[in-house]
């Protein structure tokens, strides 16, 4: 047979490839390696002998992540599970998550790398002054879709607004206040609290986080707004 190749230029060596193939124990790229040539070869000669090798699951994916970080939530899935339901998209043609925030706010975008596990990095934009990250995980977006977090939805509308309104006046002891409409459709509203009500859903929102799921811009603006307005308690478990 005339391979054509200066790397397989003797049957012994075409039967050592075959050998080795046939063991189901290496992939191309460690074949090629082996024989000091391009994977190309390799395919086209293995293809010329009918021989095919097997997709080797255990070869570990260059951009990995914890599948399974929001199958069983705890306080840090959940912060997260929040978070990408506000600013996250989700993809369904490629099951693809996507955080984009602005780029002062980037050591969060690395907070969440940390949490899932991942090696994926993390991508700046600078005519929008925007970081993003992007992963792409069949088990863990469809881990989101259980949990009701879709690719499509409205952010403010009324429903969604009201629910977020009935949990603080349970939990803040706050009162309830008017949804001002903000499109002349009628489909996004704003809920707005002024006041020493803020400091109540600040305690409530902060009192049991962590370093793992704080925005730091933003809870140093609340410390700074505390500080301001001479309120001292300390909330727990802040370390």
């Amino acid at each position: 047979m005339n391979y054509q190749s200066k790397v397989f230029d003797s049957e012994y060596k075409i039967r050592r490839l075959i050998k080795l193939a046939n063991t189901n124990a290496f992939s191309a790229p460690h074949l090629a390696k082996f024989f000091n040539c391009n994977k190309k070869t390799i395919f086209r000669i293995l293809k010329e002998n009918k021989i095919t090798l097997p997709n080797l699951g255990r070869f570990k994916k260059k951009i990995y992540v914890n599948d399974n970080f929001f199958t069983k939530l705890n306080s840090v899935s959940a912060y997260w599970a929040g978070f990408i339901a506000a600013d996250g998209v989700l993809s369904n043609r490629d099951k693809n998550l996507s955080i984009a925030l602005n780029k002062r706010d980037i050591k969060h975008l690395y907070k969440f790398i940390k949490a899932v596990k991942s090696n994926t990095h993390v991508g700046c934009i600078k005519s929008n002054n925007s970081a993003h990250v992007n992963l792409y995980s069949k088990l863990l977006f469809n881990s989101l879709l259980k949990l009701g977090i879709t690719p499509i939805g409205i952010a403010g509308n009324r429903p969604f607004l009201q629910q977020i309104q009935d949990v603080l006046i349970k939990r803040c002891h706050i009162n309830r206040v008017k949804l001002y409409l903000l499109s002349q459709r009628g489909k996004a509203y704003k809920l707005q609290y002024t006041g020493s009500q803020i400091f109540r859903i600040l305690s409530f929102l902060y009192e049991k986080s962590s370093y793992q799921t704080r925005l730091d811009r933003k809870y140093q603006k609340m410390l700074e707004l505390k500080r301001k307005f001479g309120i001292n308690d300390v909330f727990r478990n802040m370390n």
